[in-house]
């Protein structure tokens, strides 16, 4: 991939190699918690979150091409539109999760407190 697509094929394999870590990892602890009530599947985001995740990548890619049209000849408050942007939809992000992911915060938190005691 880094030969014929250059740095674009290199986060791309970057990429592709964190998939099948993320993968290889969730089969193991999905066999290594297999005799206890915890499932690993109760991690996986909420289809509100990810449905959000996808509009979210989605508004910033159009910001780009908006705000960050030819690369070369970019006027400074095109960027810091195109990172404000970012920003606030950023921080819409993590508010939209902290809404619909509390039962996962809940867990985490109790199983930190077991942990520390």
């Amino acid at each position: 991939l880094v030969k014929t697509g250059g740095t674009a094929g290199l986060v791309l394999a970057g990429c592709l190699s964190m998939l099948i870590r993320v993968g290889y990892c969730f089969v193991y602890t999905s066999k290594y918690f297999s005799h206890a009530k915890y499932s690993p599947r109760s991690t996986v985001p909420s289809p509100t979150s990810m449905l959000f995740l996808l509009v979210s990548a989605a508004a910033v890619y159009a910001s780009e091409k908006i705000h960050v049209e030819n690369r070369e000849d970019v006027a400074l408050g095109a960027i810091l539109k195109h990172v404000s942007f970012g920003g606030a939809v950023g921080l819409t992000l993590l508010y939209v999760l902290y809404r619909s992911e509390r039962d996962l915060l809940r867990s985490l938190a109790e199983f930190r407190k077991k942990k520390n005691v």
